[in-house]
């Protein structure tokens, strides 16, 4: 038994800290997102590392959006951002399908995004 947790530690530990990566680059890179890394990361550390899931909810840069995903509420500023981020995004796709000339998928990008602000809406404080 013991074995076989040994056997699933080292994927699960090197998944996590490549979602830590890919976290970093996501900070840099607007269209690729941070915090839905950060959650991987977190994951995959509480089940291979408690010491690694600890410095991550301690850490100065990642520990605020853990802790904030955790009590299931979302500052103000945070807030504002990710809805400024996902209507720009929205805005790219829409724009890029527009180009291509494919005008069916634009309302539903707009029904998704509607949703998904309500959805961050509700969980601002």
């Amino acid at each position: 038994m013991k074995h076989a947790r040994i056997a699933t530690r080292w994927p699960i530990l090197a998944l996590g800290w490549l979602s830590i990566l890919l976290a970093v680059v996501g900070t840099v890179l607007p269209l690729l997102p941070t915090v839905p890394f950060l959650l991987l990361a977190a994951w995959c550390f509480a089940r291979s590392s408690p010491a690694l899931h600890r410095w991550m909810r301690r850490h100065h840069r990642f520990g605020p959006p853990l802790r904030e995903f955790s009590t299931g509420r979302i500052r103000p500023a945070t807030s504002r951002r990710a809805i400024a981020t996902l209507w720009i995004g929205l805005a790219l796709s829409a724009a890029l399908l527009a180009w291509k000339g494919s005008w069916i998928p634009i309302p539903l990008l707009g029904c998704c995004g509607v949703f998904v602000t309500a959805w961050i809406r509700r969980r601002s404080i």
